[in-house]
């Protein structure tokens, strides 16, 4: 069986998501600020709709494939290696 993957970050009502189980369409409202998990991808947020700041800094990042499809705030990206 495959390792499921979990990275976990919570809106701005509190609730908790896993950024790897989201589904298409969805709107995640607030923001999501990914640094220091090691990930040398994002997950797949593509179809994902950020309503605030989507922020990655995250030294073994190698892409931004998999980045939101939409960021109502700010899209911030830095110590990766882009």
């Amino acid at each position: 069986m495959a390792e499921q993957k979990e990275l976990i970050v919570k809106d701005d009502h509190g609730v908790e998501h896993n950024l790897y189980n989201l589904p298409k369409g969805f709107v995640f409202e607030g923001s999501i600020r990914i640094w220091d998990c090691n990930l040398e991808e994002l997950p797949d947020l593509s179809d994902v709709t950020v309503t605030g700041d989507f922020c990655c800094g995250d030294e073994t990042l190698t892409s931004l494939k998999g980045s939101p499809k939409e960021v109502g705030g700010m899209f911030s990206c830095f110590r990766g290696n882009l």
